[in-house]
């Protein structure tokens, strides 16, 4: 379970890191999701589920907007995404993250092995060393896996749901979190 969780959060830390420090650049890739519809989304969940989930819903909407950009849909997009994905059920909301923690666990296992298996010519005695054994041991079959998560919109379903917490929030928080409220967390 730990190593899903790191996982979990690796790959998670770094779809917001990427798209946050610049990776997507230019006045077009600017969200265009404002304070205004991240407010008026946030309070419409919160309407629809109770004041219990308020901090979630607010965080999760504000992370997910942050990260949506023009190419990802209109600001209606967005509002219906959020909409129609927020998972207000605590039970239907682990059942997510154990699905997001275990296929996320096969996707990097399987880009993992298919790597080291590229990577034998070069690193094992196999023979001679070839120009075509260099190339494939440098290809990286993930190299387009986060474009590919945020394209398929599979980043806005974990960015929403499980949205990141400050270090301050979980010193405060800590004391009262559980192993799963962790999880969730990472």
């Amino acid at each position: 379970m730990k190593k899903i969780l790191f996982v979990m959060a690796l790959t998670i830390f770094s779809w917001s890191g990427c798209r946050q420090a610049g990776k997507i650049s230019g006045d077009a890739e600017n969200t265009n999701v404002t304070a205004e519809v991240v407010e008026r989304v946030a309070n419409g969940l919160i309407q629809k589920y109770g004041n219990e989930h308020s901090d979630l819903i607010g965080r999760g909407v504000a992370h997910a907007a942050s990260l949506w950009r023009q190419k990802d849909g209109s600001v209606a997009e967005f509002e219906e995404f959020c909409n129609d994905n927020f998972i207000g059920s605590q039970n239907d909301r682990f059942t997510f993250f154990q699905k997001v923690s275990r296929n996320i666990e096969i996707l990097y296992g399987n880009y993992n092995k298919i790597t080291l298996d590229l990577q034998r010519p070069v690193q094992e005695p196999m023979g001679e060393v070839t120009a075509i054994d260099e190339a494939f041991s440098a290809y990286s079959p993930a190299a387009h896996l986060d474009d590919d998560l945020y394209q398929s919109k599979i980043a806005f379903f974990i960015a929403l749901n499980f949205p990141p917490s400050s270090l301050k929030e979980q010193e405060k928080l800590s004391p009262s979190w559980s192993c799963r409220d962790w999880a969730y967390a990472r």
